[in-house]
């Protein structure tokens, strides 16, 4: 059983080290990742009180290593790299980790959604088959809208895929008709 707190001192230092420990947490796990200040808050909120969580974060805020815009920016970079999505899905995803409209229509102002859909789509057409159209337009369709592209793009994007995919059968000596 841990001795009662009775002295200011010994109260002192116990929210001292709150708060040193509340730190530690918080570098640990921006070293990880970039994070937004309310996930930064809700991640800590779960280990350690309130007010030392509140202390850690808006002295952290006043530094460059939590920084909300920065974040928008690198969160966006990285969800249209390899496994690309749209500007709405990752508008929605930065909003639930806190971010203000106004950064979001910054961050994700550059996305171009069409050049998104499109690379995917070429990533993705190594795995569908392409014997019949309408398979090919379902399963491709189908990777689209899960990242988030309007049925507009996902249409466009399926018919230029397709026409991709028809010329270099054609080109290969292939017909792709199953014959």
């Amino acid at each position: 059983m841990a001795p009662a707190l009775t002295s200011p001192r010994q109260i002192a230092v116990t929210e001292h080290d709150s708060v040193d420990k509340t730190r530690a947490a918080a570098l640990r796990l921006l070293t990880q990742r970039p994070r937004s200040v309310l996930e930064l808050k809700e991640r800590l909120s779960q280990r350690f009180p309130t007010n030392a969580v509140d202390e850690v974060v808006s002295a952290l805020a006043t530094t460059s290593l939590l920084d909300d815009e920065a974040f928008a920016r690198w969160w966006t970079e990285s969800r249209t790299g390899s496994r690309p999505m749209s500007a709405s899905m990752i508008a929605r995803e930065l909003a639930q980790k806190g971010i203000d409209g106004e950064t979001v229509a910054v961050a994700i102002a550059e996305v171009d959604d069409a050049a998104n859909a499109r690379t995917l789509a070429r990533k993705a057409v190594r795995s569908i088959p392409t014997d019949r159209y309408d398979r090919f337009a379902r399963r491709l369709l189908g990777r689209l809208a899960r990242r988030g592209y309007s049925s507009t793009v996902c249409r466009s994007i399926v018919q230029e895929a397709w026409s991709e995919v028809r010329g270099e059968a054609e080109g290969s000596g292939e017909d792709g008709s199953g014959l």
